[in-house]
């Protein structure tokens, strides 16, 4: 697969993932929260940013994989994809958590504002805690051969 059809299936992905967070979370909010719109959109938009850098990671190793050698780059980008998805459904559920059961604000401002700074943070974690040690990854750990 070339790199444009990697980067149009990633937009559509992350469209979707956005549409579907932010409309979501709004409605989930909506009855105790005036503006759910302000706090759904945010939340929307790291939903898409995350589903659509993850789609293009995991579609980028797996080409490499059929290709039968995985670049170093490759397989740091999918981690960084897999922690920053972790982090995501990880700090969503925690935020909408405390906003529920502890305190509104606090979880509003735990998914509008930590939500995109722990994002970036887990992506960068898991780039650069990605094993490269070795000389070429195969892709055996992730494929059904």
């Amino acid at each position: 697969m070339n790199t444009f059809a990697r980067i149009a299936i990633a937009l559509v992905v992350g469209s979707l993932g956005f549409a579907v967070v932010a409309v979501g979370i709004t409605a989930a909010l909506e009855p105790w929260a005036a503006f759910s719109l302000i706090v759904g959109l945010p939340v929307g938009l790291s939903a898409g940013l995350t589903a659509a850098f993850a789609t293009y990671a995991g579609l980028r190793y797996r080409d490499q994989v059929r290709r039968g050698s995985v670049s170093n780059s490759a397989v740091r980008t999918l981690w960084a994809g897999i922690t920053a998805v972790l982090d995501f459904v990880t700090v969503t559920a925690l935020g909408l958590t405390v906003y529920f059961l502890v305190d509104g604000s606090l979880g509003i401002g735990l998914l509008v504002v930590g939500l995109p700074v722990t994002l970036l943070l887990a992506a960068v974690a898991g780039y650069l805690s990605a094993d490269t040690a070795r000389e070429a990854d195969d892709g055996s750990r992730f494929s059904a051969r």
